[in-house]
């Protein structure tokens, strides 16, 4: 059974880090999961330890983060570029252009 936090914390991380920046292929996004899912075992650090494998239930929390966020970053890009689609166009002439390029310049 893990009982101090700090100890495990600090031999766990040092493994998994890489192994998930591997998996996810952005090592900034698999610190950020990481992060989140210490602090989630942090605040339940009472029923986290006592599971079979403490390492096993940060990884699985860490890689759900990663394909959480994964998914909210496509449906923001696909919201998007609905948005820009949908956005009317404004049409400048090259009157108004030349007219701008004036103005800016003097």
């Amino acid at each position: 059974m893990v009982d101090d936090f700090d100890e495990w914390y600090s031999s766990v991380r040092a493994e998994m880090a890489p192994a998930l920046a591997a998996w996810c292929g952005d090592s900034a996004l698999a610190a950020d999961a990481l992060d989140e899912a210490f602090t989630r075992a942090f605040e339940r650090w009472n029923r986290v330890r006592r599971l079979d494998s403490p390492a096993g239930w940060v990884w699985r929390t860490s890689t759900n983060v990663v394909k959480r966020r994964s998914r909210r970053a496509a449906q923001e890009g696909r919201l998007l570029a609905r948005h820009v689609a949908n956005r009317p166009r404004i049409d400048v002439g090259i009157d108004d252009d030349l007219d701008l390029r004036r103005a800016c310049s003097s």
